[in-house]
């Protein structure tokens, strides 16, 4: 009775240790990603730069203090709160299965034609990751990836290609400019095409005056009428001639130059010099300086 206890026990051990092997032997093809899964096994604020690569562009967002920069095929300022979104979904996203008998970075899956695109994560203390992103599957919806450290050809999402395709527009800034008020601000100048600018100062006490060279400010209609009979919206800064300016209308300024949403991104190719003219854009018909 007492061995027949001793061989069984000796079955369960073995099958436990054949399972425990088994197990281990097959953990290395996972952690290669054959079998899906996480892309990346960093986070999101470890990232540094994001080097963005196509066929005709190559542009760089570049951590810059508590915010971000773009440079490269464009440059222009980047909303913060955008980038973070967009990058933890980068960083973040999962890949289908490895195709078996694939090769990374195969040309017939696209990773070459002028939709292509590929991402190279840059990490604190050196690190790099890439990405390469080709053509859409043509009997599903996901999109052919290769890099990530796996040994093939597999599948993205959707969701995950969209938020890279978009690079660089969906993180850049979609307001004029950042957010600014009128009392954070000591100057204002607005300039106009075939005039001299009008130049607007702040004063300690709250007030913003129209500055000018002239003895007569350069004003029109019941503004010039009442500077011609009264004196007391009047005043001297650093020997310059200037009337008082309605801070409610300045501020009115501020909001529309820097609030105003950005509809569409030309592109940088396609912003030439003519479209500029015939837009009207060049000379400027008003810049404003804050």
């Amino acid at each position: 009775m007492r061995g027949w206890i001793w061989r069984l026990v000796g079955v369960l051990i073995g099958v436990v240790v054949a399972m425990a092997l088994w197990r281990w032997s097959d953990a290395p093809d996972a952690a290669r990603g054959l079998d899906g899964g996480p892309l990346f096994d960093f986070a999101a604020d470890a990232v540094v730069r994001l080097e963005v690569r196509r066929a005709l562009s190559d542009d760089e967002l570049l951590r810059d203090g508590d915010g971000w920069r773009l440079e490269g095929t464009h440059a222009d300022i980047v909303d913060t709160r955008r980038m973070t979104t967009v990058l933890e979904t980068l960083v973040g996203g999962e890949g289908f299965p490895v195709l078996p008998g694939t090769e990374p970075g195969e040309r017939r899956f696209g990773f070459a034609s002028e939709r292509a695109l590929e991402l190279v994560f840059h990490l604190r203390g050196g690190g790099r990751h890439r990405l390469a992103l080709g053509d859409l599957a043509p009997v599903s919806d996901q999109i052919y990836a290769s890099g990530a450290g796996r040994p093939g050809v597999f599948g993205v999402g959707g969701r995950y290609y969209a938020a890279a395709a978009e690079l660089p527009d969906n993180v850049r800034l979609q307001t004029l400019l950042p957010e600014m008020r009128l009392s954070g601000l000591d100057s204002l100048v607005i300039g106009r095409r075939g005039g001299d600018p009008w130049t607007f100062l702040a004063t300690g006490d709250g007030r913003w005056w129209l500055a000018h060279d002239a003895a007569d400010p350069p004003l029109v209609g019941l503004a010039a009428a009442y500077q011609r009979r009264f004196a007391d919206r009047r005043t001297t800064i650093d020997g310059r001639h200037a009337v008082l300016a309605s801070q409610r209308r300045l501020a009115d300024v501020v909001h529309w130059a820097t609030a105003s949403d950005v509809v569409a991104f030309v592109p940088a190719t396609e912003a030439t010099p003519a479209l500029l003219a015939d837009q009207g854009l060049a000379p400027p018909y008003r810049t404003v300086t804050l």
